[in-house]
């Protein structure tokens, strides 16, 4: 099975793709005065690797889209 990538622009600018096999948590953090809410997503370098480095984005995107995006493309894979 080939590898699935997703999309996720981060709240610097910036773009990232992640396998989306390697995602392994999706979390809503909403800041100390509660004016923003962040999400942010934790993958491994190497999948279900728990010694491995851990990576994060931190995207203004809501997590139920993310997820929705990332069930889609399995889905549609």
């Amino acid at each position: 099975m080939d590898p699935i990538f997703i999309k996720i622009a981060d709240v610097r600018g910036g773009v990232h793709f992640i396998n989306i096999s390697h995602i392994y948590e999706v979390e809503e953090i909403v800041t100390a005065k509660g004016k923003e809410r962040h999400t942010h997503i934790r993958y491994y370098s190497i999948p279900d690797c728990a010694k491995c480095q851990v990576n994060k984005v931190i995207t203004k995107e809501f997590p139920t889209s993310v997820l929705e995006r990332i069930n889609q493309l399995k889905q549609n894979s």
